[in-house]
């Protein structure tokens, strides 16, 4: 289990630098990875998985929340944090593999009442369940 009262910045060991320029996306997710991850907000942590930033410390938070809800509103529309997760490709869920796991076993289970779901493209459903990527031992085959 991960030490929740570390930041991200603590957790990997590098500084984000500050945004160069005015943006609420890059201005929270520099805020965020400096936060303690038990402060981490839901919607922070669909701004970071959209980012890619912290993919590895805050997957098993994300998946909490989307085991509370599948369809769950976090930012924009119901079902954004599961969109940011399925549009997540195969390298970034590498260093996850027990997660990635567990977020087909939640895809699969719901599968009916997320293709019902209007906001959430049914080609994201149907690439995640069926990847044209394939992880071998020399990276990714396409």
């Amino acid at each position: 289990m991960q030490d929740d009262t570390r930041s991200l910045r603590e957790i990997f060991g590098r500084e984000m630098p500050p945004p160069a320029l005015e943006s609420y996306v890059l201005r929270t997710a520099y805020r965020a990875w400096q936060k303690p991850l038990r402060d981490l907000s839901a919607e922070k942590i669909c701004l970071l998985i959209g980012q890619k930033c912290g993919i590895r410390a805050i997957l098993p938070m994300a998946l909490d929340i989307l085991a509370r809800g599948i369809l769950a509103e976090i930012c924009f529309y119901p079902g954004d944090l599961l969109a940011e997760c399925l549009r997540l490709n195969l390298t970034d869920w590498a260093e996850n593999p027990a997660e990635l796991e567990r977020f087909r076993r939640m895809v699969h289970h719901h599968e009916a009442e997320i293709s019902a779901c209007t906001e959430i493209p049914n080609r994201l459903v149907a690439e995640f369940l069926h990847p044209t990527e394939l992880p071998t031992p020399c990276g990714i085959l396409r």
